[in-house]
């Protein structure tokens, strides 16, 4: 049996119009079934008032701080 899932990484298309409904879709899902979402600070620069808004991730610096991810 799989171990139940308790957080996922988000990474988007470069352009942010192409990623704003499928993640906004992907959030909200994730928020509903209490999944930690994670992403990289450049997200923030593409979605950051979605993301805000939505208040259900955490920014991380960089790769390093993806460890046990």
């Amino acid at each position: 049996m799989r171990p139940d899932i308790k957080r996922v990484v988000i990474l988007t298309h470069g352009d942010p119009g192409v990623a704003r409904e499928p993640l906004e879709r992907s959030l909200t899902l994730l928020a509903e079934r209490e999944i930690e979402a994670v992403v990289p600070d450049n997200e923030i620069e593409k979605h950051g008032t979605l993301l805000k808004r939505l208040g259900a991730v955490r920014v991380v610096a960089g790769g390093n701080d993806l460890d046990g991810v």
